[in-house]
């Protein structure tokens, strides 16, 4: 009577704690749901076995000793059963949560591949601007590099201002020539 009482505790306790994983934590997935999933699917196994093993060693007399007693009907349930029947109805129940707790892990695999598909979008976008910005700064860090300041307007170099805008045009329709053929 107590090992059922107790192993029912355990259960309803089991139960709300994969409620809350299943129905709150999982609006948020990350791979700390996963653990604590898993967690719970051991701690369910564990009560699936012991309660499995303390039924073998129930005798027949106990059990008949409990279907002795005056059956008791409150609220549309027996108040009296039999450890046997208690321990069934419990290893029932669990094999409830555990389809519950696979129905989870489905979701929560579900809502980690669509997280991860919105962030693999994100990635081409971000790729694309780091792309544009190399676009414009390679061909002015390359024309700057090879005139620097040296041009005759600033400091009486021999260049032209204009030569250094050639150089840019040429290196940029080259540079864009190139990207657009990609």
């Amino acid at each position: 009577m107590l090992s059922s009482s107790l192993w029912e505790t355990n259960l309803r306790h089991l139960k709300s704690e994969l409620q809350h994983v299943s129905f709150r934590d999982i609006r948020q997935p990350d791979e700390t749901i996963n653990n604590r999933l898993h967690d719970r699917r051991e701690k369910l196994r564990a009560l699936r076995s012991l309660v499995s093993e303390t039924n073998t060693y129930i005798t027949a007399g106990l059990t008949e000793y409990y279907d002795n007693f005056p059956k008791i009907v409150t609220r549309h349930r027996q108040t009296h059963l039999s450890p046997t029947a208690k321990h069934q109805r419990i290893l029932n129940e669990a094999d409830k949560i555990n389809t519950f707790l696979i129905e989870t892990f489905q979701l929560l695999i579900s809502s980690l591949s669509i997280r991860d598909s919105a962030i693999s979008i994100q990635q081409p976008r971000r790729a694309t601007l780091v792309t544009w910005l190399a676009f414009i700064c390679v061909p002015l860090s390359f024309v700057t590099g090879i005139f620097g300041m040296n041009v005759k307007e600033i400091n009486g170099s021999p260049l032209y201002v204009w030569t250094c805008f050639a150089a840019l045009a040429v290196v940029l329709s080259t540079t864009a020539m190139l990207f657009l053929d990609y």
